[in-house]
């Protein structure tokens, strides 16, 4: 008689985006093989507003961590490499990486067709003896789910073809004219100099490369050429919290802006900005906090939580779950992304993201015109309800909105502010991009992260900080002008979004 050994310390949660409601719930394990080493995790996964139109899907990146009951620190646990190691209920797909690394599955539905999922007896395959973990150990597991769309193979354009030279701002464009380049495969591009065939970036931004100077973007660099999965959002507060939740002490450290938390004690527990609120709510609408004093010696890691309305009740209604996490880094962000087996989006690929195959429209949004409306205020601020009283983006405010708080019922493509691919928040939000224009950017390829997260990102391909910028905002599809600014300080405006390749 088989035994089901594992004690769920801590059932958990997904990491939720009440935006479409994205929830896990009734996590267990099933059908333990001793022999093998493995046992599978069963849950429930539901989600509103999804689609399949036969090219572009919406899907949820699905990853596990696990602790033992004598392990201080989190694992990412081992699942099947292969498609035919997991159970998917009707009506979904199961789909494991090409990389055969068993970090992760997307889920999604397998039809063609749209509305809510709710697929029930989800089973993924995981080998516990990879994790170190004997057949009789006390464990503690938590799915995570995050919100992604398919962006399909093909080719775009790269470059609005702008008539305008104040609005050229380092577009894109092929050599000697002002018209869009087009990236057709994923094979080496030429940079610059006099070749016909060059993408040239009209000599305005600080870019290594002009139309005297000339370099090679390799192979490996991600050009959005080839298929990619694109954060439907970017990252929220709750999904933030879940990520420091579950580092050490000496990990959340660099994680956050409060540099006073680790002397103690603190005035402060808003933990993302060493502003005090007085009075006034989470500084920069960003309501993660932790306790306001803490035993250094004793504690491995500090417990945070969402409390937006500054109550001190946390992770209530209305505590700002699903705001976007603004106050990042790009080394946070490449650090989540480690840890979630994701990576950094390169500049082409968010082009690729916002504009899809279609040609350009000179100046516009991710939303397909040159149209800008900026919201005036929310209502039911901090809610899982939270609206836009009016606009399509948040403009340029000193906090953000819950994401994907513009999609109503009957919203356009302009209304709702989405991408040709229905990814949300392109042009609201300012994400971190790995730019063309560096050496170092130039050496980015598409390897995720493996799960194990040292004090920062450790994924030898990727920028530390210079050759990161960023794109979106108040700023055109194809606006380069902050591709090569590197981050230095926590900004309100500033979020992060990941991908993965399928």
């Amino acid at each position: 008689m088989k035994k089901i050994i594992y004690l769920f310390l801590g059932l958990l949660f997904s990491s939720t985006l009440s935006a479409n409601n994205l929830q896990i719930t009734n996590v267990s394990t099933v059908n333990q093989n001793e022999a093998g080493g493995y046992t599978y995790v069963n849950f429930d996964i539901s989600w509103d507003n999804s689609w399949h139109d036969g090219g572009n899907w919406d899907a949820a990146w699905v990853f596990i961590k696990v602790k033992s009951a004598n392990q201080s620190t989190w694992q990412h646990a081992a699942l099947g490499s292969a498609n035919a190691d997991h159970t998917a209920p009707v009506g979904a797909a199961i789909d494991v990486p090409f990389d055969g690394s068993g970090k992760g599955v997307y889920i999604f539905r397998s039809v063609l067709g749209s509305g809510r999922n709710n697929f029930q007896n989800v089973q993924l395959r995981w080998y516990y003896q990879q994790n170190g973990l004997i057949s009789t150990a006390y464990v503690d597991i938590k799915v995570l789910g995050i919100e992604m769309v398919y962006v399909p193979q093909g080719p775009f354009y790269a470059g609005d073809g702008t008539s305008i030279p104040a609005n050229f701002r380092g577009q894109f464009s092929v050599t000697g004219s002002i018209a869009p380049f087009n990236i057709t495969s994923e094979n080496a591009i030429t940079l610059g100099g006099s070749n016909p065939a060059a993408m040239q970036n009209h000599n305005l931004i600080s870019d290594d490369f002009s139309s005297s100077t000339s370099q090679i973007l390799p192979p490996s660099y991600p050009k959005g050429f080839n298929a990619f999965y694109c954060m439907k959002y970017p990252i929220t507060q709750e999904q933030y919290v879940d990520f420091l939740n579950m580092l050490t002490l000496s990990q959340q450290a660099p994680r956050i802006g409060n540099t006073e938390i680790f002397s103690g004690f603190t005035d402060k527990v808003f933990a993302m900005s060493n502003l005090t609120p007085n009075g006034l709510g989470a500084p920069w609408n960003n309501g993660i906090k932790c306790p306001n004093v803490i035993d250094l010696i004793t504690t491995q890691s500090i417990k945070f939580y969402c409390d937006f309305n500054d109550n001190g009740v946390p992770n209530e209604e209305g505590d700002g779950q699903n705001i976007a996490c603004n106050l990042l880094l790009y080394r946070d962000i490449a650090a989540y992304a480690d840890w979630a087996c994701m990576r950094p989006i390169s500049e082409l690929e968010y082009e690729k993201a916002c504009r899809g195959p279609v040609p350009p429209v000179v100046g516009e949004y991710a939303w397909g015109n040159a149209d800008f409306e900026s919201a005036s205020g929310v209502y039911n601020e901090g809610r899982s309800d939270e609206t836009p009283i009016n606009g399509n983006s948040t403009g340029t405010p000193s906090h953000p909105y819950r994401v994907g708080s513009f999609a109503k019922s009957n919203s356009t493509r302009f209304s709702s502010g989405a991408s040709f691919y229905g990814i949300m928040n392109l042009s609201d939000a300012t994400d971190y991009v790995i730019n063309i224009g560096t050496a170092l950017g130039r050496a980015f390829s598409n390897i995720s992260g493996d799960g194990v997260l040292g004090t920062e990102a450790n994924v030898n391909t990727w920028p530390t900080t210079l050759g990161s910028g960023f794109k979106g905002s108040i700023y055109s599809v194809s606006d380069r002008s902050n591709t090569n600014t590197p981050d230095g300080t926590r900004r309100s405006e500033r979020y992060g979004r990941l991908v993965r390749t399928p």
